[in-house]
Formats: C-alpha cells, sequence, structure tokens
C-alpha cells in the first residue's frame, strides 16, 4: 500500500506535457522580463495617482507637550513667575492646518493626460514584450526540436556502420577483399557520427537550459515536452500576400500605440511644465489650541496668547511656486522627448515594413527548401541501402557506404533545419505583423 502511494504521488507531481503554446503560456506568466513590462504599467498607475492627488485634501498637524511654569496676572499688570518645585505643570498645544486646492489652471489636468498616455505606452510596451518573449520562445522550442530529431538519424546511421564493420572484419579475417584502409575508414566513420550524437544531444541540453531562462523557470524546475521531433511541413504553403501582412502590421503592432501615446504624453507633460510657475487655487482652514493651566489665560482681544487659547479659521488662497528656469528647462526637455518620439516613428516606418519582408521570404525559402530536402533524403536512402547490400556482397567497397551515409545523414539535417528555420520563419512573421500572443495562447 505504502509502494502504491508513493508511486501514486510521482505520477501527480510530474508537470504536465506542454506544446509550444504551453511554453509560450508559462512564460508569459513567469517571465521575468515580461513582469517588470508589467510593473512599468503600475508604476505609471501610481503617477497618474500622484497627480490626481493634488486636488485632494491635505491636513498637517503639530501636537507637543512641553513644560510650563506658573504665571499669574494678565500681559501688563499684576504679573507674578514661580519656578518652584511644585509650579512646573504642562503646556499641550496643537497646530492644525486644512488645504483642498481645487483649481490649478490647466496644470494639474496635463500632468494627468501625460501620466495616462505614458500608462499607455507601457501598456503597448508590454504587449511587445510578450510578443518578443513568445518569439524568443518559438526559437529555443525549435532548435530543441532540431537537435532531438538529429539524434535517431544520427543513430540510425551508427547502426548501419556498425554492422558494415561487423561484415568487414568478418571478410577481413577470411582474406575476402577487405583491406585493413577500408576497416579504418569505416571507424573513422562511427567515431564521426558518436561526435555528432554528442553535439546533437549537448544541444538538446543547452536548448532546453535557454528554455527554461526564457519560460522563467529555475534550472531544476521539470519541463515535459508534447513534441519530441520536427513535423512535417504541409505539402502546399498558404498563401500570404504581402500586402495584407503589411496592412496588419500597419494597425497591429504595438510599437505604433507606444508612438502614438508616447507623442501625446510627450505634448502633455511639455504643457505641464510650461503652466508649473501658475497658481493654485484653494479653499483652507486652519485650527491652534493651547491649554496651560499653570498660565492665567488672558482676555485682551488684541493680544496673542499661545499658551490658553482656541483659534481658527477658514480662508479662500492661492498657491504659487515660482521658479521660471526650472519650468523653461523641464519644457525643452519634454519638447525633445518629443522630437525624440518623431525620430522613432520615422525609423519604425522604414524598419517594420522590412521585418515583415524578411519574415515572409524567410517562410517561403525555408519551404522551398525543405520540399527540395525531402527528395534528396529519399535518393540518400536508397544510396545508403544499395551500398550496404553491395558491400555486404563483395561487390562494393566501404568508401561508397562511408560516402552514402554521409550523404544521409546530410540530407536529414538538411531537411530538419529547412523544417526549424521554417517554423522560426512563422513565428518571426507573426512577431512582425504584431500578433497578440495572449489571444493566440491556451494557458495550461
Amino acid at each position: 500500500m505504502t509502494t502504491f502511494i508513493l508511486a501514486l504521488l510521482i505520477l501527480t507531481s510530474q508537470p504536465e506535457p506542454l506544446d509550444l503554446k504551453g511554453c509560450i503560456a508559462v512564460a508569459l506568466r513567469e517571465s521575468g522580463t515580461v513582469q517588470q513590462a508589467r510593473a512599468r504599467i503600475e508604476i505609471y498607475k501610481a503617477r497618474l495617482k500622484q497627480v490626481e492627488s493634488v486636488y485632494y485634501p491635505k491636513i498637517q498637524t503639530l501636537f507637543y507637550v512641553a513644560p510650563m511654569f506658573t504665571v499669574r496676572g494678565d500681559a501688563t499688570t499684576n504679573i507674578e513667575r514661580k519656578f518652584g518645585p511644585g509650579d512646573w505643570g504642562p503646556y499641550t498645544r496643537l497646530e492644525a492646518q486644512f488645504a483642498w486646492p481645487f483649481y490649478s489652471f490647466g496644470r494639474v489636468e496635463a500632468g494627468k493626460d501625460a501620466a495616462t498616455h505614458r500608462m499607455n505606452v507601457e501598456r503597448a510596451r508590454l504587449q511587445a514584450t510578450e510578443q518578443s518573449v513568445a518569439l524568443e520562445v518559438s526559437r529555443l522550442y525549435f532548435l530543441r526540436l532540431f537537435a532531438q530529431s538529429m539524434v535517431p538519424a544520427i543513430t540510425h546511421a551508427r547502426d548501419i556502420i556498425d554492422k558494415a564493420i561487423e561484415t568487414a572484419e568478418h571478410m577481413h579475417a577470411k582474406g575476402q577483399g577487405v583491406t585493413t584502409v577500408d576497416l579504418a575508414k569505416l571507424q573513422y566513420g562511427k567515431n564521426e557520427l558518436a561526435r555528432h550524437l554528442r553535439t546533437a544531444e549537448r544541444g538538446i541540453l543547452v536548448a532546453e537550459a535557454a528554455l527554461k531562462h526564457t519560460m522563467g523557470l529555475l534550472p531544476e524546475d521539470p519541463l515535459q515536452f508534447t513534441e519530441n521531433k520536427l513535423n512535417p511541413l504541409p505539402e502546399i504553403l498558404e498563401a500570404r500576400p504581402l500586402v495584407t501582412l503589411l496592412e496588419e502590421a500597419a494597425s497591429q503592432r504595438p510599437e505604433w500605440a507606444q508612438l502614438e501615446q508616447g507623442k501625446k504624453a510627450a505634448i502633455a507633460w511639455s504643457l505641464a511644465e510650461k503652466r508649473a510657475n501658475f497658481p493654485v487655487l484653494f479653499f483652507g482652514g486652519q485650527l491652534q489650541l493651547g491649554w496651560a493651566p499653570t498660565r492665567d489665560d488672558t482676555t485682551n482681544p488684541y493680544q496673542f496668547d499661545p499658551f490658553n487659547q482656541i483659534f481658527g479659521g477658514v480662508a479662500l488662497g492661492f498657491m504659487w511656486g515660482l521658479d521660471p528656469a526650472l519650468a523653461k528647462a523641464k519644457s525643452l526637455e519634454a519638447d525633445a522627448n518629443a522630437v525624440e518620439v518623431d525620430g522613432l516613428k520615422r525609423f519604425a516606418d522604414t524598419g517594420i515594413p522590412v521585418q515583415v519582408i524578411k519574415a515572409a521570404s524567410d517562410r517561403e525559402q525555408h519551404f522551398a527548401a525543405a520540399t527540395d530536402s525531402h527528395e534528396s533524403v529519399r535518393y540518400t536512402r536508397q544510396w545508403v541501402t544499395f551500398a550496404s547490400t553491395a558491400y555486404d556482397s563483395g561487390t562494393a567497397d566501404a568508401r561508397d557506404v562511408l560516402e552514402g551515409i554521409v550523404a544521409h545523414v546530410q540530407s536529414k539535417r538538411t531537411l530538419y533545419e529547412s523544417i526549424r528555420d521554417f517554423n522560426i520563419a512563422e513565428a518571426e512573421l507573426a512577431y512582425a505583423v504584431g500578433h497578440d500572443v495572449q489571444e493566440n495562447n491556451t494557458k495550461p
């Protein structure tokens, strides 16, 4: 029973195998890069609250208790001071000021606009970051599949050459035309295949480690996959007109929203700084309370008595902090930021179409290369089969077998490279046109 429970716990603790969409979903949830982009949105939400807080009521208070000696009489006559041990008592004082700003001649409103637009910039930047992370996950995912796809091909070639070596050693022992040079050639081919196999296995480990990092997982976190080999490509490539792709990029890329909102934020920021020297209209109040039992109260209304009094009132006023040089400097900084946004837009106008064109061209090129490679794999497979059979019967030499195996492994590698590069080009095209990865992924 205990063994059954342990086995059940082990099975239930295993992670759910992930496909590409599942890996992307994990990355969008766990990636540190994505979390940083989300945090930037919260930062500008907080800054918007800070600007809005200008119109919130504000209260400042001061309260203290101090020792006070005895004073009898009013402020002008019959004054008696006593400093004896029993002549001391408490002096308590409370001061409170209240201010409620309600009008800033447009400065606060401009600041709110700047913070709001900048928050929208960060939202668009988050979307761009998610797309960038999804693209990187796709690249690493297909690199891993490429390395894993090469392992069976190399292993199969090694089995063939092992059989050829066994036959060659048997024939050499009987003196049936196999020379020591033939044996050396076959052993050399076996060693080269072993080297390629180690390279492929190392590629799997490196790709998985990089994939975990991009997904926001620790190196020791378990990670399983539903796919361990590159899938063949469809027979017919789906047509993607370039004009349509460019139109999608023009409407969907998050960089456009960043630029648009960034320009609005810069304009609003400049306006807010230009109005920095404008006053703020506020409604305010003041309250002062003092109590000292060791001091006689005065009833003269023209005499200020801080020790025993209740004083307060309300007023309408202006808060006005003038610093024209600083306001001008910040306004120039905001204007320069707007110019920078214009430069970035000009760069995007030319750079984004280039990305789309390149990704679409790569997609078509790699599809055509994969189609041609299928034929090469078929022909080299026949080559290896016929050469191996002929070698076993003594009608071919070791070079024919080696050349056939090398050609077959190379054709397999070229095929898998083309399939890998096609899938990566598909991911790059989705990134170039701005497909929303949140809408196109199902979380595990």
